[in-house]
């Protein structure tokens, strides 16, 4: 009977060393798993910054040239036209989490057709409104901070304008260098009040009070860095893809094909013949 008992005894502890040592396993993997993952975010979002920063160096250094070349107080006469211009800051792109996809920030003039008085923009005389649309991570709904006509500014230098009443009335500074760069000085408080959830929650831990202001740099968007930016953000859209497509748990429906094939991510069985 105690040689039963001890064979019995014997039998679940070796199950029990078999069940503690796969459960063992499992943790591993999920542990290197995540580690993976945390690994694969860090290279999106160091990617994504990288291209912000270097947005960012190149209208600095063609702002650096443009003030090189005018002699200091001299006013530089400018004809900004009605369009939009690509908006970019390492700060904010940091604060609002670039390991989703970044769609950018933008600033956009339109020519206002209010009484017709000032819409001769063959001269530069025209009454512009416009708003600045910021990347709070939804590209279905971004957020839009719209201000009121004003004088276009005949000559480079700074135009503070108020908002409109979704954005606080809080003042936006536009510093027109020439019709093709400029920058922004958007205070905290609009962005906040912009912001929804999770993005408000992730800009205000990242916010210090030292620094009130975020500072934008703008270039106007050509044809040339409109097609720049699709590349950036179809290189996101095909990253982001692969990395769910690595991640998720396969289901147990999944074939072969799409476990292991290259092309596998973009098979569908719905169309898949029939034998």
């Amino acid at each position: 009977m105690d040689s039963l008992d001890s064979g019995s005894d014997a039998d679940g502890f070796a199950v029990a060393k078999m069940q503690r040592d796969a459960r063992k396993r499992e943790l591993r993997d999920l542990r290197l798993k995540e580690e993976k993952e945390k690994k694969e975010m860090e290279e999106g979002i160091e990617k994504t910054l990288e291209h912000e920063k270097k947005k960012v160096s190149e209208i600095e250094a063609a702002i650096r040239a443009l003030q090189k070349s005018t002699p200091k107080d001299a006013k530089t006469p400018i004809n900004v036209k009605p369009g939009f211009y690509n908006l970019y800051s390492v700060r904010h792109c940091q604060l609002m989490r670039p390991a989703k996809i970044h769609y950018g920030n933008s600033l956009s003039l339109y020519e206002n057709m209010g009484d017709g008085s000032k819409n001769n923009s063959n001269e530069g005389d025209y009454e512009p409104w416009g708003d600045i649309e910021l990347d709070n991570g939804s590209v279905s709904e971004p957020e839009v901070c719209e201000f009121k006509p004003f004088d276009i500014p005949k000559f480079s230098g700074k135009v503070k304008l108020p908002t409109n009443r979704r954005g606080g009335g809080e003042t936006v500074e536009i510093t027109f260098h020439n019709e093709e760069y400029i920058e922004l000085k958007l205070h905290a408080d609009l962005i906040f009040k912009l912001a929804d959830g999770e993005d408000r929650l992730d800009l205000s831990e990242g916010h210090t009070d030292d620094t009130p202001y975020y500072h934008f740099f703008g270039a106007q968007r050509t044809p040339d860095r409109a097609r720049e930016e699709r590349e950036e953000l179809q290189r996101q859209e095909i990253e982001a893809r692969a990395r769910y497509e690595r991640n998720r748990s396969p289901s147990p429906r999944d074939t072969w094909f799409e476990n292991n094939h290259f092309m596998g991510a973009y098979y569908d069985r719905r169309y898949a013949e029939s034998w």
